[in-house]
């Protein structure tokens, strides 16, 4: 049988796992020091944390001392996981609340008074809504209704007083004078509009080339051009 020596004990050990820690590069594939040697390292190593003996409610803000007497607890079933990335719970585990026993009765009254208070109209718990709405609607139907009573209007009515709002807009932000009876202009009465004021875009296109590549000078004889043909067209009619 082989034997081997701990370096920290000084000590004739056989080189078995009985005794030495397996390590492939050491010796017989085995640790230099013996069991005994590194748990005595790995305890003085240890940092005894004190277990606590008081704990501040969260909630009055008051230390109290972490007992029965001034904490609910809570157990946490095993396979619960109490953190994002860290494996479940292998064994159920008790610890106590956050909040001291005062606290959370006063809690729990709070809440069944919300329950209870639920059902009648002055509820001080329950948001109010500013105006009132036809049951079965959505949020985005009742967001819609909202934005259309802050404006001043009536909702059934919306459509057609808004249409004819955007209509007088249009109107009197349109370039061209255009024949009544039309809410939206054709494309045909524009064209004729462009070409009988003759824009410079207009004369441009009629060249063949781009508005930025054509002179000033240029763009007014065409213009009197036209004008010119125009004219001798209606004598002509």
């Amino acid at each position: 049988m082989n034997y081997k020596v701990c370096t920290k004990c000084d000590t004739n050990l056989p080189a078995t796992t009985e005794f030495f820690h397996v390590q492939k590069r050491g010796l017989y594939n085995l640790k230099s020091n013996c069991k005994k040697c590194t748990t005595k390292y790995n305890k003085s190593k240890w940092i005894i944390v004190p277990k606590k003996t008081e704990k501040t409610c969260s909630h009055c803000k008051e230390t109290f001392p972490l007992t029965n007497e001034y904490f609910y607890t809570k157990t946490t079933k095993a396979g619960t996981v109490v953190k994002k990335g860290c494996p479940p719970i292998n064994k159920d585990s008790v610890s106590f609340r956050s909040v001291c026993k005062k606290c959370n009765s006063k809690q729990t009254t709070i809440r069944e008074k919300r329950k209870l208070m639920i059902k009648y109209i002055d509820n001080p718990f329950v948001r109010k809504t500013k105006y009132d709405y036809s049951k079965g609607l959505t949020s985005m139907e009742r967001q819609r209704i909202c934005r259309i009573k802050n404006k001043g209007y009536d909702p059934e009515t919306y459509d057609v007083e808004w249409k004819k709002q955007w209509l007088e807009k249009t109107k009197a932000n349109r370039k061209y004078d255009y024949p009544d009876g039309y809410d939206v202009v054709p494309k045909s009465l524009i064209q004729k509009a462009v070409s009988d004021h003759m824009t410079d875009a207009f004369i441009a296109n009629r060249l063949g080339f781009k508005l930025e590549d054509v002179p000033v000078d240029v763009l007014e004889l065409k213009r009197k051009q036209l004008k010119f043909y125009r004219d001798v067209k209606n004598k002509k009619n």
